[in-house]
Order: C-alpha cells, then sequence, then structure tokens
C-alpha cells in the first residue's frame, strides 16, 4: 500500500513530536536533515544556526522541561514536493497537568534519501487568552 505525500508528511512531523516527548536527543536528531544549514528558532534564547546549534537547543531544552508533555495540534499541512510545512499549535503541560503556555510553530521538511527531515523549526509564544486564529471566519459576502 502507497502512503501519500500527505501522510508521509503527517508521519514525520508526528515522529518529531513523539522524539520530543521522549526527550530523545538521538532520535530528535535523526528527525532532522544532516545539512549544516538547518535552523531551529526556539519561543526562547536565541537562533540555532547549523547542525551543532540546533542539537545544543535540543540538549538544553530537554534539560529545562522536566516532566513536561507536549500536546500538538496540526493546523495546516503544505507541499511543494521537495519541500513540505507543517504549521501547528503546541500546548505544554506541566506534571501537575496544567497548561499555560502555547506555541504556534511551523516545521519545514525536505524530503532526502531517507524520508521526511527538518530543515527549520520556529517557534512562536502564544497566550491562553488569544483564542481565534487568523483566517478561521469565513469571508465577508
Amino acid at each position: 500500500m502507497t502512503i501519500s505525500i500527505h501522510d508521509q508528511v503527517e508521519l514525520a512531523n508526528r515522529d518529531y513530536y513523539e522524539a520530543f516527548e521522549a526527550r530523545d536527543l538521538v532520535l530528535m536528531m535523526d528527525q532532522w536533515s544532516s545539512r549544516d544549514d538547518i535552523v531551529c528558532i526556539p519561543p526562547f534564547g536565541e537562533a540555532a544556526l547549523g547542525w551543532r546549534a540546533v542539537e545544543k537547543v535540543y540538549r538544553d531544552t530537554f534539560r529545562v522541561i522536566g516532566e513536561s508533555t507536549v500536546e500538538m495540534e496540526v493546523l495546516r499541512v503544505s507541499i511543494e514536493d521537495p519541500i513540505a510545512t507543517v504549521s501547528c499549535s503546541e500546548r505544554i503541560f506541566k506534571a501537575d497537568g496544567t497548561s499555560d503556555c502555547e506555541f504556534l510553530a511551523t516545521n519545514v521538511y525536505l524530503l532526502e534519501r531517507e524520508g521526511w527531515r527538518i530543515i527549520h523549526h520556529h517557534a512562536s509564544w502564544r497566550t491562553i487568552a488569544q483564542t481565534r486564529m487568523f483566517g478561521t471566519e469565513a469571508p465577508p459576502d
């Protein structure tokens, strides 16, 4: 059975968040392209440019987030083979089950020999009070 490109991209995105949830640095970096021009822009700190800098961001992040969990919702998948973007919301839950932060994120994937790999991740803070996304209302008559 052939898996559609859209489903391949969604699976790659799911694998990224599973690696994050597992706090597995090796598995996380397997989700990334091995190119040295990859970029990670976390919602805190500086932009990480290049593979080693991206690896450091995740090493530090996994150490800081402790027992927190991440709930991800895909908002949109766009594909222009060999590039795909996944826009999503990320909600962080503390060990006690409460959540006080949410991010909007864009993950950009490149189709490589090994499959879809991330080349760019950008996450921005979104306060819980912001509930409506632009573009969710019907256009005016």
